[in-house]
């Protein structure tokens, strides 16, 4: 009877820890990470990748500000930003250069993120907390001229 009670209690313990390693990854098998609730980046007239691999860990690669393409109506970032947002700073990190990009696709789960926003002609500074997920899960690159 001790041996199946201990069994039990075991597998049970077990059960657990297998959810949350499942849970702990996104479909294509990257992290969680601290997800802002921005679903898709446009880039225009740029070179623009996101959840690329450097010899640093993953990243996002903007040669140009991407513009918020769209958000999740429910998500940390619902009520701070707006789709055609230029986002061009986190944490007082250009976006455009190679700590901005890392930065961006390593943020923590609860911990504010500040982000600098371009709309229209205002620029303006925004707090965000993270929350975990996996977003972003899109880009649109647009080349000026091209069909």
């Amino acid at each position: 009877m001790t041996r199946l009670l201990l069994a039990v209690t075991l597998a049970a313990a077990l059960v657990p820890a297998d959810l949350a390693r499942a849970q702990s990854t996104c479909p294509e098998g990257r992290p969680l990470t601290g997800d802002l609730g921005i679903e898709r980046y446009r880039c225009i007239g740029g070179a623009c990748e996101i959840w690329t691999e450097d010899r640093l860990g993953s990243t996002h690669v903007f040669t140009t500000e991407p513009r918020i393409d769209r958000l999740d109506p429910d998500g940390p970032s619902a009520s701070a930003l707006r789709v055609g947002d230029v986002l061009v700073a986190v944490d007082g990190i250009l976006i455009t250069s190679a700590a901005g990009g890392r930065r961006l696709a390593n943020l923590d789960p609860g911990v504010t993120a500040l982000l600098w926003i371009r709309r229209g002609d205002r620029d303006f500074e925004v707090r965000v907390v993270p929350v975990p997920g996996c977003n972003p899960s899109g880009l649109s690159v647009r080349i000026p001229g091209a069909s």
